[in-house]
């Protein structure tokens, strides 16, 4: 049996082929390009993907740009721009989310909240700009805007002596700050028309700041004080030495236990008592010129017995140009023909350097 040889496929077969192929294979790929393109703007025309991609996007360099404000009302001599957005860096730390206030959505329009750490960071706003491919909304940022004024911490008023020195997180607070200047100091009042060395009161304002502010204090030896000593009056003018106490209770005592003797011509010796409360008074200043006028009316009053019973020291002030300030209270019961009264008399003493040492210069009952 013969068998009939095949005979081979025609070349113009498989170009026809070929052909087709290609055919189908370049309008699938351009199938393919239309619906990854369709699909590409279906995604786009979707407000959660834009806003998806805005945070995604975002850094500390947008954030801090629409910032500017808020740092520029900080005063940079105490919190350098570079601190201010370094604290603004770490609030965000933590990573951004977003919330859609459904109250001011519309159709066109979306509204999302930011979000960091569970506070409110900002706001984002998306509008359907009109048609992108295929007939898709096309949504864009149009507006966003940041407010980081939880961070800010009130500013703080502190009133200290003119020479005790406010740092606030380490850094000197200087005049910029002030906003009150010498402001008498109560118990000084009556001294200030006469002695212009007096200290007198600052009032600080200082911030506002971007996150926590520590207020530290020191004297003019730069000894720390609190904010809480620097309020109380007590212990701004308690501010002698041991050894500058000791000399001033001394002079104090001696001085107290004379005049009293004096006032009441104590035992009839009028001169005697004059010139030993003289012995501690700086000679003609005001006071001794009054103790020297009362010379007159003692006179007429009879023999008294006097003692102290009890002496109570408030403070004990150090001041500028040799002067000390001495607060004192003391209890004195004075006794004529078996009739006794006891009375309580505060004093302030002002001290002043002489070539005999320290000595009484005023006197003020109070």
């Amino acid at each position: 049996m013969k068998f009939k040889k095949q005979k081979p496929f025609s070349k113009n077969l498989l170009k026809t082929v070929a052909i087709y192929a290609g055919i189908f294979l370049t309008l699938a790929i351009i199938g393919l390009i239309i619906f990854w393109n369709y699909m590409d703007a279906y995604e786009k025309s979707q407000p959660k993907n834009v806003i998806d991609s805005y945070i995604f996007n975002l850094d500390d360099q947008h954030i801090q740009n629409h910032c500017s404000q808020l740092i520029d009302s900080i005063n940079h001599d105490l919190q350098s721009e570079h601190e201010c957005l370094d604290i603004i860096s770490d609030a965000i730390r933590s990573g951004v989310s977003y919330a859609r206030k459904l109250s001011e959505c519309t159709d066109d329009k979306m509204v999302y909240m930011l979000m960091s750490d569970g506070k409110d960071i900002g706001q984002v706003v998306l509008t359907a700009s009109g048609k992108g491919s295929f007939g898709f909304k096309n949504w864009q940022v149009t507006e966003e805007s940041y407010d980081f004024s939880f961070l800010l911490s009130e500013a703080v008023t502190i009133d200290v002596p003119e020479h005790y020195k406010v740092y606030a997180n380490g850094k000197p607070v200087g005049q910029r700050c002030v906003v009150q200047s010498d402001t008498p100091i109560d118990v000084l009042k009556d001294f200030y028309e006469d002695y212009d060395t007096l200290p007198h009161m600052v009032t600080y304002e200082i911030g506002p700041f971007l996150g926590d502010v520590e207020i530290t204090i020191t004297d003019a030896e730069d000894n720390p004080v609190t904010p809480e000593q620097a309020k109380d009056l007590a212990f701004i003018l308690d501010n002698c030495s041991d050894a500058e106490k000791d000399t001033l209770d001394n002079l104090v005592r001696n001085y107290i236990n004379s005049y009293v003797r004096f006032s009441t011509n104590a035992g009839g010796k009028l001169k005697e008592n004059f010139q030993d409360v003289l012995f501690y008074v700086v000679p003609d200043s005001e006071l001794a010129e009054r103790l020297e006028d009362a010379l007159g009316g003692l006179k007429w009053v009879n023999n008294q017995q006097a003692e102290i019973l009890s002496t109570n020291t408030h403070y004990r002030t150090r001041l500028a140009g040799g002067l000390y300030l001495y607060d004192i209270s003391y209890e004195v019961t004075v006794s004529h023909s078996g009739n006794t009264t006891t009375t309580t008399e505060n004093v302030r003493l002002l001290l002043s350097q002489t070539v005999d040492g320290l000595k009484v210069e005023r006197m003020l009952n109070y």
